[in-house]
């Protein structure tokens, strides 16, 4: 029997999954598939963009989509959107194998609720469970069945008795063993085998002294008194083994279009973009909206998929399920465009109103014109100006041939209220140029005797561009990344480092660009200094 649809006028939510079916046209397949409202209430579609779902019926985001699809081509879409499942993103914390955030049904039992993290710790009981929720913008703790139907955002959290830990497979180790003494006996020297060992992928340590020994699944109590027992007695009589837990790890395989497949161990706490980076990264054509994560779940092979392009823009981990013990992530292909695709997607081209910017911007070219789209849209499109952009003379050559003048650097800097900052509409066929600034001239060049640019230099293997990079004062870190086109996908934004010359001496200053993008001081006002090299790690 089938099951019922959803009405039309069902509320969407973060988490929910929704189904876009177009008629069939090339420039219409790719749309076509199921897609996941993500936590910021949002569902992206290639050759649209981003659209806001939660918080609206069904026929609501169907009439958005069409209306969108009108801005950029004149196909006749036939358009159904429907409601597939109703999920929630809820935080699971204390007291389940695997902490993290999942995306499970709206009224799941506990015991399902769970075993989307692999089920309990040992110690940890369903008994007390706890949903937190924001309620009036307070936090209340709700039993487990007053909560349900669960929303998105809450938090789950399981009460646990005991705090042993078990080891599994990959976990490291460090353990201290007493070993018999080759030298010359004295009643005070004592001798040890002390090193960190890791658990292999099918449950052994080796040791030197005692061989390979199973012990995965024990807690360290009881693995330092199996080592204690495998001692010759006059040791064990006299002394004790000793096993403690440096760190949770497990073993994940990665298939596909990476660079160096196979077996890896990883922090249990890693996301999937520790992997990736452990696999020397994607090549070429790989397709990071549809990672497919292969897991066992009670007995049964199940398949997630992960959107990590989602993860790469937006740094919001929701979206990206947790890694759990011998979990294989497959990375797939672009899929290759057909010649009727190509053929469509040429048409569509050549029937969406496209525009021009060029001049001090980080990317100029030619953009498609939404309807809506004006003087700001257009500048964040093209990623923004450049250092050296002159904002107070903004030119616009209408397709009409009108030209128009803009003061941005005015409004910017004006007090005026909201509903006067207003940007100048931009239409297709519309010509947007930005000027640049006079050169900022700095001391003489030692070798020329020319002036020179006061400039930065970007550095390191984490950056999208390096070099020398125009410097205009005052200027922040972030800043200077998002002139210089931003950092790599696998970029170790904590580490990065400010390199500067102070009274002729290297100063190594850490910045941390994270916080920097969240707004959290000293590092979002840190400013530069001309001559610095930014080093992204």
């Amino acid at each position: 029997m089938a099951k019922p649809a959803f009405p039309a006028n069902t509320i969407l939510a973060a988490g929910d999954n929704v189904k876009l079916q177009f008629k069939k046209h090339p420039f219409l397949n790719k749309m076509t598939g199921q897609y996941t409202v993500d936590p910021m209430g949002n569902i992206t579609i290639e050759g649209i963009g981003t659209i806001q779902a939660a918080g609206k019926p069904v026929s609501a985001l169907q009439n958005q989509i069409q209306n969108a699809l009108h801005s950029i081509t004149s196909i006749d879409s036939g358009i159904k959107v429907s409601l597939l499942q109703q999920n929630r993103f809820i935080l699971m914390g204390q007291g389940v194998r695997y902490p993290g955030w999942y995306k499970v049904p709206l009224r799941p039992s506990l015991e399902e609720l769970t075993n989307f993290a692999s089920g309990l710790k040992p110690g940890a009981g369903l008994e007390d469970a706890t949903i937190s929720r924001k309620i009036k913008g307070k936090i209340q703790k709700l039993s487990f069945a007053k909560a349900l139907p669960l929303q998105s955002f809450d938090h789950l959290t399981l009460t646990s008795t005991t705090d042993s830990a078990i080891v599994d497979n990959g976990d490291l180790l460090y353990v201290v063993i007493p070993k018999e003494i080759t030298g010359e006996f004295s009643p005070t020297e004592k001798n040890y085998f002390k090193e960190k060992v890791e658990i292999d992928r099918h449950g052994f340590i080796f040791l030197p002294s005692q061989g390979n020994i199973k012990i995965s699944g024990f807690t360290t109590a009881k693995i330092s008194e199996l080592l204690t027992n495998n001692l010759p007695k006059y040791l064990s009589k006299s002394d004790k083994a000793s096993v403690n837990l440096i760190e949770k790890r497990h073993y994940i395989q990665i298939l596909g279009h990476v660079a160096m497949p196979g077996w890896y161990n990883i922090p249990e706490s890693a996301n999937i973009q520790a992997i990736l980076s452990q696999a020397g990264g994607t090549v070429d054509g790989a397709n990071l909206t549809k990672v497919t994560i292969s897991r066992k779940i009670n007995g049964e092979s199940k398949d997630l998929l992960a959107n990590i392009q989602y993860y790469l823009s937006t740094g919001d981990k929701r979206m990206l399920p947790v890694l759990h013990e011998n979990d294989t992530v497959f990375v797939p292909l672009t899929p290759a465009l057909g010649p009727d695709e190509e053929a469509g997607r040429a048409q569509a081209a050549l029937e969406t109103p496209k525009i021009r910017i060029f001049g001090a911007v980080n990317n100029p070219g030619i953009y498609p014109a939404p309807s809506s789209m004006n003087l700001l849209d257009l500048l964040i499109t093209a990623q923004g100006e450049t250092a050296d952009a002159d904002l107070t003379k903004i030119k616009i050559m209408r397709a009409e041939g009108d030209k128009e003048l803009f003061d941005m650097q005015a409004l910017l800097d004006s007090n005026a209220s909201e509903e006067k900052t207003t940007f100048p509409q931009i239409r297709g066929g519309d010509i947007v140029h930005i000027s640049r600034q006079e050169t900022v001239t700095g001391p003489e060049n030692l070798q020329t005797g020319q002036p020179t640019t006061q400039s930065i230099t970007m550095s390191g293997p984490g950056s999208n561009g390096r070099g020398l990079q125009a410097f205009t004062e005052p200027m922040t870190p972030l800043q200077a990344i998002a002139q210089a086109g931003g950092v790599t996908a696998f970029a170790d934004t904590n580490d990065i480092v400010i390199i500067r010359r102070v009274n002729g001496k290297q100063e190594n200053l850490p910045y941390n660009y994270d916080k920097a993008l969240k707004g959290e001081e000293p590092d979002v006002d840190f400013l530069l200094q001309a001559g610095d090299m930014i080093y992204i790690p």
